[in-house]
């Protein structure tokens, strides 16, 4: 009986430790990196340095956030990169026409939930896989911006509102409003995937279609309005992305994709094993991070492109391994 004990005691151990590797092992080995590269740079745990990092990253936190409740349903969406930049054009042609910065947002956010729509309607109607559906409309979107820009001239303005420039340089008191900002939509996230009745139906869509369309979920309505919200986020962050640079030209946002798509599975691989709030903030902190390593390594671009294809194999391993332990 002692033995039976002993055995069982030691297996609900080994299963305990398995379990905080699963949930903390990611954050722990960024902490020990970070750790190490401070020995490295001096720069890296300085205050400015530290705070250009959650400013930098304040845009893949949005962006992924949106990523993450299309993964919720089981889909993906490779459109966001395009969505950003062309968004973000959009938004910065209404000022250099001086529309004002109202109409800039409300014409960026319109262009969204059209591209959304988009979406959900090729996915759900003609039954197009979400990976070759999004990878469409990217083609589509990015084809629009250069007939926008006549073949893909740089836009500037001779001079842009202050609210304009406010939205992702201006500050309350010694706090970026970008953070103010950032802390709010992820507040709303929160809400939306963990407290209220769309955020269960999001987890029941993903997790199982056929068991969540005999309870009673709409599951092509729910599909269609994940994607509308991944959409209306990237059209958000298009118009930030674009108050923050001060020009644009076509596919200057693209390079998000990657980068929310290894977000959210790095989000997946944290706390719940699933994508979530809390690892879509850690794992956007996780790749600009990396990124400003290398920067202050001063290694190229090209090394800092690697580095995020190695971290999406890693991200995608590590969940699809945690999916297979969780069944």
């Amino acid at each position: 009986m002692k033995s039976i004990m002993v055995e069982g005691r030691k297996s609900y151990n080994a299963a305990g430790i398995d379990t905080i590797f699963a949930k903390y092992g990611v954050i722990g080995a960024f902490l020990l990196i970070s750790i190490l590269f401070s020995f490295y740079s001096d720069k890296f745990f300085m205050v400015s340095n530290l705070v250009n990092i959650l400013n930098q990253s304040s845009l893949l936190i949005i962006a992924s956030l949106g990523m993450a409740v299309v993964l919720l349903v089981g889909g993906i969406d490779l459109s966001i990169g395009a969505n950003i930049s062309c968004t973000a054009l959009i938004s910065y042609l209404m000022i250099a026409q001086g529309r004002g910065t109202l109409i800039s947002i409300l014409a960026a956010l319109l262009a969204g939930i059209l591209f959304g729509l988009f979406n959900a309607y090729i996915i759900n109607k003609w039954r197009v896989l979400p990976l070759v559906a999004t990878l469409a409309t990217s083609f589509i979107i990015e084809s629009i911006q250069f007939i926008v820009t006549n073949g893909g001239a740089c836009i500037s303005a001779t001079r842009t509102p202050r609210s304009y420039d406010f939205i992702a340089n201006g500050k309350v008191g010694v706090i970026p409003f970008i953070l103010i900002l950032t802390l709010i939509i992820i507040c709303i996230y929160y809400l939306l995937i963990n407290r209220s009745i769309y955020g269960r139906y999001f987890y029941a869509v993903g997790a199982n279609p056929e068991t969540a369309f005999l309870t009673g979920i709409n599951i092509r309505y729910m599909r269609g309005l994940a994607y509308v919200i991944s959409s209306v986020t990237a059209s958000l962050t298009g118009v930030i992305f674009a108050s923050r640079i001060g020009f644009l030209q076509p596919r200057l946002g693209d390079g998000f994709s990657l980068d929310t798509i290894a977000v959210g599975f790095l989000s997946a691989t944290m706390f719940i094993k699933r994508p979530n709030v809390a690892g879509v903030i850690i794992g956007s902190i996780i790749i600009i991070t990396i990124n400003n390593m290398l920067t202050l390594a001063n290694a190229s671009e090209y090394l800092q492109e690697i580095m995020k294809g190695i971290i999406l194999i890693i991200a995608v391993a590590v969940s699809s391994t945690n999916q297979r332990y969780k069944n």
